[in-house]
């Protein structure tokens, strides 16, 4: 779920410095959670479950430091809450992230953040699709030209097109699809999708009312 750049060097620093500063550990497991994408990106999960899960816990060890250094360290809560998650700790991963958004609204900061990040929680190992995309939707709606907006676009289209390629009468994936392209911008785009939506699911106000709102726009 994403890279990041270089590891933070040593250089000019001391083991002290480190074991002091929640940036530096919060750096230190996005490193070994870069490694741990990379083996995935590359096929080397098959047969890596033991490096996986040690790469797991080293990204869970460094996180708890930083955000024990450093209380209300949103970013670095959230990484947490969703290796809790990938450790299979679910009840934990919850508790995290309930304490997260809270923190998030309370500081008014990185709350588009947090729903991308519980969006992925919910999606890839929870397998909750409607929750996945509730979250989504409302980390687009807080912004979409943000690095975070576009994930949650990208993340809703390609949920909504898998499931149209396996049900092509599907009114809630092209729903989702006309949401995509209205908070984008995209008028008409937005207003087609919305239309096969209602075709297939005829009661549905939601879908009504956004094309109402759309067809509004346009005059």
């Amino acid at each position: 779920w994403g890279s990041v750049g270089r590891c933070p060097t040593r250089k000019g620093g001391t083991a002290e410095r480190t074991n002091n500063s929640a940036f530096l550990h919060h750096q230190l497991a996005l490193c070994y959670k870069r490694k741990k994408t990379d083996l995935f990106r590359q096929g080397g999960a098959r047969g890596k479950g033991p490096e996986i899960r040690q790469l797991i816990r080293q990204c869970i060890y460094h996180l708890e430091l930083a955000t024990t250094l450093k209380s209300n360290f949103i970013t670095a809560m959230a990484e947490l809450a969703l290796h809790y998650g990938e450790s299979k700790d679910f009840a934990r991963a919850e508790d995290m992230f309930q304490t997260t958004f809270k923190v998030a609204k309370k500081k008014h900061e990185k709350l588009q953040s947090v729903h991308l990040y519980y969006g992925q929680f919910q999606q890839y190992l929870k397998k909750s699709e409607t929750l996945a995309v509730k979250h989504y939707k409302k980390c687009l709606t807080l912004g979409q030209d943000t690095g975070e907006g576009k994930r949650s676009a990208s993340s809703l289209k390609k949920l909504a097109e898998r499931r149209l390629e396996g049900d092509p009468r599907d009114g809630e994936a092209f729903g989702i699809l006309g949401f995509v392209h209205k908070a984008k911008g995209e008028t008409r785009q937005a207003l087609e999708c919305y239309e096969k939506a209602l075709q297939f699911d005829l009661k549905n106000d939601k879908y009504l009312s956004a094309l109402c709102d759309l067809r509004l726009s346009l005059q």
